[in-house]
């Protein structure tokens, strides 16, 4: 009697073991890196605000939007034709264009296996 009950808890004990990292590998480990600016078109208009997201993927293709992912953006060019309004938050870029022109930004992620070079058009 008492064999089968420690049998049933060890039994027990790897079937949470096992879920537990089954949930952990697909529901909370980021598999790509995506960034999301929060204009709809690579257009955008000039002494307008805009923010650009890095957003962590699971192995469904499910945001993950909790986790730091440690993001980077460089400007490439044009950064004299924006102004940089917040920093701080490693997963958001918040800038206001001042002025007609192209931009391009390259955004990297601790996760990310290559950064990701983002051009966009401000117009008047």
């Amino acid at each position: 009697m008492n064999g089968s009950k420690v049998l049933t808890t060890i039994i027990l004990f790897v079937i949470v073991f096992l879920l537990s990292f089954i949930g952990w590998h697909f529901f909370l480990s980021i598999y790509e890196v995506k960034f999301e600016l929060s204009a709809a078109q690579s257009d955008i208009y000039s002494n307008s605000e805009y923010s650009i997201k890095c957003v962590g993927l699971n192995s469904l293709g499910q945001d993950i939007r909790f986790r730091d992912l440690e993001c980077n953006f460089q400007f490439k060019e044009g950064q004299e034709l924006v102004e940089l309004l917040r920093t701080e938050d490693s997963n958001h870029l918040l800038f206001k264009t001042i002025k007609a022109g192209r931009i391009s930004i390259l955004a990297s992620s601790k996760y990310a296996l290559n950064p990701t070079k983002l051009k966009y058009t401000v117009i008047k």
